[in-house]
């Protein structure tokens, strides 16, 4: 009889460490799930707005060339992260800080109304061998303003 019982007991006993070990695995197998693509986890639906209003490789080699037409930069590219258009400038020696801030006027000119309402642009101008850049440009999205300026150092 009391080997019977024993019998029962061990049995007991790894049964409830298989169904520990199972409860466990299931636990690590959630913590660890995949929850997603990339773009999916970063951004969610905000990018669902611009589906409608893209802004195109054609939209930035224009402002590219627009700025690069004004003969005060060195280089200019452009590119979209998300709903941020981002515009980054080097700018000639001779170039003064206000007309590079006039440059911003250049770059709003080539977007769209509509992509104005959507995007917030991001202007990053750096001139070389001067202490007082680079300077940053901010417009928001949807706002009637001008870009806004880092505080001069």
């Amino acid at each position: 009889m009391k080997l019977k019982k024993k019998k029962i007991k061990d049995k007991r006993i790894g049964l409830f460490i298989i169904v520990a070990l199972v409860i466990l695995f299931l636990l690590l197998l959630a913590a660890f799930k995949d929850t997603g693509t990339d773009k999916e986890a970063i951004y969610g639906d905000r990018l669902d707005a611009i589906k409608d209003v893209p802004v195109t490789k054609g939209n930035l080699s224009s402002i590219n060339k627009a700025v690069s037409d004004t003969g005060k930069v060195k280089s200019v590219t452009s590119r979209v992260q998300g709903r941020i258009i981002i515009v980054n400038i080097i700018i000639n020696k001779e170039t003064s800080r206000e007309d590079a801030k006039a440059l911003s006027d250049t770059v709003l000119s080539k977007i769209s109304d509509k992509q104005k309402e959507l995007y917030d642009v991001e202007i990053f101008v750096d001139k070389e061998d001067d202490a007082t850049f680079p300077i940053i440009g901010y417009r928001h999205k949807g706002k009637d303003k001008a870009v806004s300026w880092t505080v001069d150092r």
